[in-house]
């Protein structure tokens, strides 16, 4: 348990950001929090993927902090428009903004739909 609140710890400051979608990439020994660096976009399934276990990882050790930061994160995604219920691939988390263009429920974008 005191490693994965050690890891947790160290991929919080990827939540922390001023449009509450994370970024896809940290370096968990500085904590540096940045995009990819292919682009300036995440995939959707990147930024929700982390839900589940962070909140075991609330559940387990009894601080919020985790859940609160994934919370956050959903709020966020819950608020944007969609079309037909669908989001596209890539979100930005500079801007908090879906990326216009393929909307599908499959790779890179599925587990926004599963959690």
């Amino acid at each position: 348990l005191e490693r994965a609140k050690e890891l947790g710890d160290r991929l919080l400051p990827c939540l922390d950001t001023r449009s509450s979608i994370p970024f896809s990439d940290v370096n968990l020994f500085t904590g540096h929090a940045h995009a990819p660096e292919w682009g300036p976009d995440s995939s959707v399934s990147e930024v929700s993927t982390i839900q589940m276990e962070f909140r075991d990882l609330t559940m387990l050790t009894g601080n919020r902090k985790y859940q609160d930061a994934v919370d956050q994160v959903m709020n966020k995604l819950q608020s944007l428009p969609k079309i037909d219920s669908l989001v596209p691939l890539f979100i930005n988390a500079e801007t908090g903004q879906l990326r216009p263009g393929t909307l599908t429920m499959g790779a890179r974008s599925d587990t926004y739909y599963e959690y």
